[in-house]
């Protein structure tokens, strides 16, 4: 792997389509040193769908078992970073860390296969999560929604952990616009992050106690600034975005932490590949060394022995690698096999001078 790949899922209603517009539109020009380059279709699709939030409507709910593509590069400092981000309905989250992806079949097991393919090679995650599935004001919806989203993250935590390599992951509660009061608010029943998670999201709760993990927990309103409206027929009210809306949490949390992230894969990337280059130097050396003395190891030519003898000498390239101890095992081999072979041809011409 050249370069850190993102992955961003969600629940269901996460708002997945809308944080990656706005994120885009945000970081399209420099912020701190960070900024993204649309690349291919990338940029006609984020217009098109900030157009859409600017217009004052949402953007349309993925269809299960799409799978949209977009790519940028993130620029940050002097290093320009490839980043993929796929966007697919909220269903398939769970349907992935569940195992009901496991049992599908034909066009559906394609698709789950891309977006297994995009969590196993990604080493930034971030997990969108709608707090309606479990503030909603209808209690009974959440006691049946909620076991989704928990079960799910369950899985999910416990199957990044199992995983060889560093990982950086946020989860991003969305719309907190919405919910602040409920959770943070003076009448709350929580009063607090912390109160709220052991209650209502024990697994995020441990993750968020946990000085040493390498899970974090925002809050973000991509959209903070809406209007209400009443549909006349029904009488049901609803909010909009409204034109030129401010975001919170995005430039104060999302982005420092997703700079940071990158930067400290692309460093873990950049070291992961100069030890397999330095290894591939040792194993060259020793092959090519090994090589040698198999074309010679029947020879009578003294000068030819002593140029093995020579080259056997050297050390490794890098001798301070974690397999250069069996790489000099055969390198003595070869050294000592020289000097035996030298000592013979060298009796032999004694011998043959009387």
């Amino acid at each position: 792997m050249s370069s850190p790949q993102i992955a961003l899922v969600g629940t269901t209603r996460a708002g997945k389509s809308v944080l990656m517009t706005v994120l885009a539109k945000r970081l399209e020009n420099k912020r701190n040193g960070v900024w993204l380059k649309p690349l291919g279709k990338t940029y006609s699709q984020i217009e098109e769908w900030w157009d859409t939030l600017q217009s004052g409507e949402w953007l349309p709910p993925t269809t299960p078992g799409t799978l949209l593509e977009l790519n940028w590069d993130l620029c940050i400092q002097d290093k320009r970073i490839p980043m993929r981000m796929f966007d697919y309905a909220g269903e398939n989250l769970t349907d992935l860390f569940s195992g009901k992806a496991d049992n599908q079949q034909g066009a559906a097991k394609e698709f789950f296969d891309k977006v297994k393919d995009n969590f196993d090679n990604s080493t930034i995650i971030i997990v969108l999560l709608n707090l309606e599935s479990f503030l909603d004001p209808d209690k009974k919806t959440v006691r049946e929604n909620k076991g989704t989203p928990i079960n799910a993250m369950t899985d999910f935590l416990k199957q990044a952990k199992n995983r060889s390599e560093e990982l950086h992951i946020a989860f991003v509660f969305t719309a907190f616009d919405r919910y602040k009061a409920t959770i943070e608010g003076s009448r709350s029943k929580y009063g607090s992050y912390e109160k709220f998670l052991r209650q209502e999201i024990p697994p995020l709760y441990n993750e968020f106690i946990d000085t040493n993990s390498p899970v974090r927990v925002f809050a973000v309103s991509a959209v903070a600034d809406t209007e209400t409206f009443t549909d006349t027929a029904t009488g049901k009210t609803e909010s909009r975005p409204k034109p030129g809306f401010r975001s919170e949490g995005i430039a104060e949390f999302l982005i420092p932490w997703l700079s940071q992230a990158v930067l400290g894969a692309q460093t873990q990337i950049d070291i992961q590949n100069e030890e397999a280059r330095q290894d591939a130097e040792n194993g060259k050396y020793v092959t090519e060394l090994v090589s040698q003395w198999n074309s010679i190891v029947n020879s009578e030519e003294l000068q030819a022995v002593e140029r093995i003898i020579t080259e056997a000498n050297k050390p490794l390239p890098y001798p301070n690698r974690p397999g250069a101890s069996a790489l000099n095992t055969e390198r003595n081999k070869v050294l000592n096999y020289a000097i035996d072979l030298r000592s013979k041809i060298q009796t032999r011409q004694w011998e043959n001078t009387k």
